[in-house]
């Protein structure tokens, strides 16, 4: 999620993965440790090969060290949910140890007092919990559990009780469009920071049918207009890079495949059989992404739109099969954009 940031450490961060893309140096790295979760949330994008076998413990340890020998500083432990393993303290004190700043990405609703002290020791840089909605009729709706909102907010209340940095964040949809200011109200009352972003991806196997929860072009203007004004024109030229997948940044999924960033769903490689180092090296698939300038992408470069846009060769490859051609929810929501804040 990248749309609203209410931190400025963000623009800091952002310069120092300029710099780290410039070096060729994975500062970001996303770990995915499973895809079981105890949600059932209607957009979400994963999902669970039961055919392939989830990376052990050992084998998770083994591919942090390499991603510290590699330079990484910012590692994400992700899911799925973290807590559905049993390993994952065991995991994420490896982590910390070797020095990386964590952050976890979690729905919070199986922290109990005792992972919350724990979670306290670990001191991560932040937990990230995504939260849909501030009543349970938009909140469990989404989620399709009954109860998870509850457990959620009380599991924010018990990590910001403990001093412990959270971010609240929510993906924008027509189903809780309504509550997006209280849960921003909610956030800032606990002290936590606050991201929004209206981008519903479709499943990482291509099905498009979590695209349908996107808000319509109503909401979305008045979400660029009234709720999300921070946005700044890009004012792009030829040579930009389109982001920063495969050059500061990198997923790896439970099975130990590479990829350039959460949304582009291009294999780099697969740590089962090859080193990170060499893949980081010598993929094609990541040296395609890291070429990726607005010069060429096919119809984009003389687009009124351009300045107000965030393309996305992800969006764009499980659109149209090419990662060269524009994505027409990156070229909806930046028309939203500029006629709301242009």
């Amino acid at each position: 999620m990248t749309e609203h940031k209410t931190n400025n450490s963000h623009n800091s961060y952002d310069e120092f993965e300029r710099q780290a893309c410039a070096k060729s140096i994975p500062v970001y790295a996303q770990l995915e440790l499973g895809y079981n979760c105890n949600l059932n949330c209607v957009h979400c994008y994963t999902v669970h090969n039961f055919k392939q076998k989830e990376l052990s413990t050992n084998a998770v340890k083994k591919i942090i060290d390499q991603l510290a020998e590699l330079g990484t500083l910012y590692l994400a432990l992700t899911g799925g949910e973290i807590f559905t393993r049993d390993d994952f303290f065991d995991i994420a004190n490896h982590a910390r140890q070797k020095g990386f700043a964590l952050r976890l990405y979690t729905n919070a609703t199986l922290i109990t007092p005792e992972i919350a002290k724990k979670i306290y020791d670990l001191k991560p840089l932040v937990v990230e919990i995504s939260l849909y909605g501030v009543t349970p009729a938009i909140h469990d709706a989404i989620t399709r559990v009954p109860g998870s909102l509850f457990q959620t907010v009380a599991a924010i209340r018990q990590l910001t009780n403990l001093g412990i940095n959270v971010l609240i964040k929510t993906m924008v949809m027509n189903k809780n469009f309504t509550e997006i200011i209280q849960i921003k109200k909610f956030a800032d009352e606990m002290g936590a920071e606050f991201r929004s972003d209206p981008v519903i991806m479709p499943k990482i196997d291509g099905a498009k049918h979590p695209t349908k929860y996107r808000i319509n072009n109503e909401n979305l203007y008045t979400y660029f207009k009234n709720i999300n004004g921070r946005w700044k024109a890009n004012k792009l030229n030829p040579d930009s890079p389109v982001c920063n997948a495969g050059k500061g940044v990198l997923l790896i999924n439970p099975y130990g495949e590479v990829f350039p960033c959460v949304r582009i769903p291009i294999k780099a490689g697969d740590l089962r059989r090859q080193s990170l180092s060499t893949i980081w090296r010598e993929s094609s698939a990541l040296q395609q992404i890291r070429e990726l300038t607005l010069s060429k992408l096919k119809t984009c470069t003389g687009c009124p739109d351009i300045d107000y846009c965030n393309p996305c060769p992800g969006l764009a490859l499980v659109e149209h099969g090419d990662i060269r051609l524009p994505a027409s929810e990156c070229c909806r929501q930046a028309k939203a954009r500029k006629v709301a804040l242009g």
